[in-house]
């Protein structure tokens, strides 16, 4: 039945892919705006501002559309209808899966209505709430739709500044850094890469003395980089690299598979990651997963991948240029791919995802998650227990998996009680500011 289905998909927690005898999760709170400030200012301010920064890009009936989700947030409303997916309508979609994605969020919501969710502040879980906002925002620039244009990025202008911003401030510090052999250098990469989309990483080279056109002093960079790591520690509340490092030296993998979150300085970050990830193994093969459509403002699409690459090829600096090219070579030796795919921007949870929906993701070594987005989907959306483990909630994956995260929603567990006495001397809004991080595994 419906309710079933419902119950299935977004209720139980079930552990769709592990096996026939594994329990359910014990149900806990989702995370939604009655149990989160946080959450409510996300969806009465932030996303109306959000709209205001992209109104004049969009046509004029997708712009009243918006308004009109806009005014019931701003309003609070919960007595009107959830919009439909698309207002342009199920016919004369770009293709077959812009057909697909469209109907799969009415389903979405026709299950929402079912159980008397109306309004975005009613959508249980409430991550799934937040995409569906950047759907419609996708949606009213007729991407979906519009067969006489080219796809429209409302976003772009944003992520093409962020990107060269970084080329210009950080990029050759870290890249520099990131060419060190020694046998803790991977290791480090993966804190980098969790610190990717911190400030504090896009001001460790701002000297007067150096520009995008020069060189650093390698050493210098290198330092430089190594304090931050150190002065990064204090906020560092969760970290099981060491783990991930033991797993991978053991199996000498031979696919890793990283779903991706920003552009600009974390996709910097994600690069220097990746090449150091070939480096160390020889026959591995790294998938970047981008998203299938623009989303979250910031997060990285196909397009904002290969225009990055682009721009290091470009630069003036002789350091980028060589990174660049080692990355376009990585691409041309197919050791190097870069898949987007549906299910990225999907109305699911990952409890969700099968093997089998992105190909051949199910001989994966190892997926590495980005960001809080990917990470609350992968962890659905739930207040667990401070102490649950993250071990017991992402069993029901079918390979091991690795998380990166700046905590930027109230959602944080598998920490220990030694682990939480960091917690005593952060603000008291810590779970909201993305200044603490965690690197979690399940093997």
């Amino acid at each position: 039945s419906v309710r079933s289905v419902f119950r299935r998909s977004f209720c139980t927690h079930q552990q769709t892919n592990s096996s026939d005898t594994a329990k359910p999760i014990v149900i806990h709170p989702p995370l939604n705006e009655r149990n989160s400030k946080f959450q409510e200012y996300t969806l009465r301010e932030r996303l109306p501002k959000l709209f205001d920064s992209v109104a004049d890009q969009l046509p004029e009936k997708g712009r009243e559309a918006i308004e009109e989700l806009v005014n019931s947030l701003k309003e609070k409303k919960r007595e009107a209808k959830l919009l439909p997916a698309s207002i342009y309508g199920l016919t004369q979609t770009r293709n077959r899966n812009c057909l697909v994605h469209i109907k799969q969020w009415e389903e979405f919501l026709d299950l929402q209505t079912y159980s008397h969710r109306y309004s975005l502040f009613d959508i249980v879980p409430s991550i799934v709430a937040e995409m569906y906002f950047y759907h419609r925002i996708v949606d009213a620039t007729g991407y979906f739709h519009f067969t006489d244009l080219p796809p429209f990025d409302p976003f772009r202008k944003q992520k093409y500044e962020a990107m060269q911003k970084t080329l210009q401030k950080a990029a050759i510090p870290i890249v520099e850094y990131s060419l060190d052999t020694g046998p803790h250098s991977l290791a480090k990469l993966f804190e980098l890469d969790l610190w990717g989309n911190k400030a504090d990483l896009s001001l460790i080279c701002e000297s007067e003395t150096q520009d995008s056109n020069t060189e650093g002093d390698s050493t210098d960079s290198h330092e430089e980089i190594l304090r931050m790591l150190q002065q990064q520690e204090k906020f560092m509340l969760c970290n099981e690299t060491n783990e991930i490092m033991e797993y991978l030296t053991s199996i000498a993998p031979t696919r890793i598979d990283i779903v991706l979150d920003n552009a600009g300085l974390e996709l910097l970050s994600d690069f220097v990651l990746v090449n150091g990830l070939l480096r160390h193994f020889p026959r591995l093969t790294v998938y970047m997963h981008t998203k299938w459509h623009p989303t979250f403002v910031s997060d990285a699409t196909t397009n904002d991948v290969n225009e990055a690459i682009d721009l290091l090829q470009d630069s003036p600096s002789t350091v980028l240029q060589t990174f660049g090219a080692d990355l376009l070579e990585h691409k041309e030796s197919k050791r190097l791919k870069i898949s987007d795919n549906m299910v990225w921007t999907n109305p699911m949870l990952f409890n969700k995802l099968s093997p089998d929906m992105v190909e051949g993701i199910k001989h994966s070594n190892l997926i590495i998650f980005k960001g809080d987005a990917n990470y609350r989907r992968l962890v659905f959306d739930t207040k667990w227990p401070m102490d649950k483990s993250f071990e017991s909630v992402t069993k029901y994956f079918w390979c091991p998996v690795a998380a990166l995260r700046t905590i930027k929603a109230e959602l944080c567990f598998g920490i220990s009680a030694k682990q939480q006495e960091k917690i005593h001397s952060y603000p008291s809004n810590w779970q909201e500011t993305g200044d603490i991080g965690i690197i979690q595994f399940k093997r």
